[in-house]
């Protein structure tokens, strides 16, 4: 009995180390992939690609903050396996409502074995999908919480320890690749703003050279003519290439 007892615990140690090292691999993979990008559509994709390759994960749903304050809401960005009732329902999810902002407004990770226990804070659409374990891990950016990634499954009740660190580990890698993303994606608009910004302050200051350049012209020459040609000179070479200038008076 001894003997069998140690070559059972021995098969399950090695059942648990191959587990644990497909699991790194996994990860290894799953880390590179995202990390070689900032393009938060490309992420989403290859996150739900990894997703269904899990045999133990059946949902997943990623949330993003949108706003601040008490109109700030969880926005839901990509998902897998929920269905159309529940995204009809839990595509905004305004604040304080439900387990995503708790687990946003606390940073840390929560898990349930069964989130259809009453006693649970997840939301009523969450509990209307039924008996499922749940890992809920918040995703941040410079020490604040950004969002919320959620793991679940209808076949299990609860994770084994080694599939909650796997997830856990998952779940911070996804998260600093969308924080990632989001900042990358965020200095683009600060770049594109930045550069508008300064082609109309260019533009301003073009307009404010004609209006002096021909103000100084009237007051230089009492001979409209070369007030004229001096205001049609000083437009054509401050006005973008290819407008023609012209200075028309009305004859009454």
């Amino acid at each position: 009995m001894r003997v069998m007892s140690f070559y059972n615990e021995l098969n399950r140690r090695d059942n648990e180390l191959k587990e644990i090292n497909r699991n790194l691999s996994f990860l290894s993979e799953i880390s590179q992939a995202i990390h070689q990008s900032t393009d938060l559509d490309q992420i989403y994709r290859t996150i739900l690609d990894a997703a269904r390759d899990l045999k133990f994960i059946d949902l997943l749903v990623i949330y993003l903050v949108e706003g601040e304050g008490d109109k700030a809401e969880a926005v839901l960005q990509i998902h897998m396996g929920y269905t159309e009732e529940y995204l009809k329902r839990a595509i905004r999810i305004p604040y304080p409502v439900g387990n995503t902002w708790k687990v946003i407004e606390s940073g840390e990770p929560i898990y349930y074995e069964d989130v259809s226990d009453p006693s649970t804070s997840v939301e009523p659409a969450g509990k209307e999908l039924g008996q499922r374990a749940l890992l809920s891990i918040p995703m941040k950016s410079g020490g604040e919480t950004i969002g919320v990634v959620h793991f679940s499954s209808f076949e299990k009740t609860f994770f084994t320890q080694c599939e909650l660190n796997f997830l856990l580990s998952l779940g911070s890698q996804v998260g600093t690749a969308i924080a990632k993303a989001k900042m990358f994606e965020e200095m683009k608009q600060l770049e594109k703003d930045l550069k508008q910004a300064l082609i109309q302050l260019s533009k301003k200051n073009r307009y404010e050279t004609i209006v002096s350049t021909v103000t100084r012209g009237v007051h230089q020459s009492i001979n409209l003519q070369d007030v004229l040609k001096n205001a049609v000179d000083t437009m054509s070479r401050n006005i973008d290439e290819g407008t023609l200038a012209s200075v028309e008076i009305e004859d009454r």
